[in-house]
């Protein structure tokens, strides 16, 4: 017996990140986790989502000064660069300024 509905029409596929996760421990070592998942977009436009995975990486003193590229809304590299100490500087100043409106709508 066939499977049901079974298509074997090619799809266009990719892995993207579908959150991120940073943890900032008072204690320990801080770290950035990205979900991934696969998504599917079928001849007909529709897409399908399935989980792909996890990475996740440590901020530490070793490491703070690894450098990457930063790219723009369609991920092509833009030819800057930040640091892992600059993202994290990056991410707890939003944090201050989220916050900082928070409270001053109150």
């Amino acid at each position: 017996m066939a499977n049901y509905k079974e298509s074997t029409i090619p799809c266009t596929s990719y892995v993207r990140a579908k959150t991120a996760l940073a943890m900032n421990p008072l204690e320990g070592p801080r770290f950035v986790q990205f979900q991934e998942e696969t998504v599917l977009i079928l001849p007909d436009g529709s897409k399908s989502f399935a989980p792909a995975g996890e990475c996740t990486q440590f901020l530490t003193a070793e490491n703070a000064a690894t450098s990457f590229a930063l790219r723009n809304q369609d991920g092509v590299e833009t030819g800057s660069s930040m640091t892992y100490l600059d993202a994290y500087l990056v991410l707890m100043s939003l944090y201050y300024h989220v916050a900082t409106a928070r409270d001053e709508n109150l």
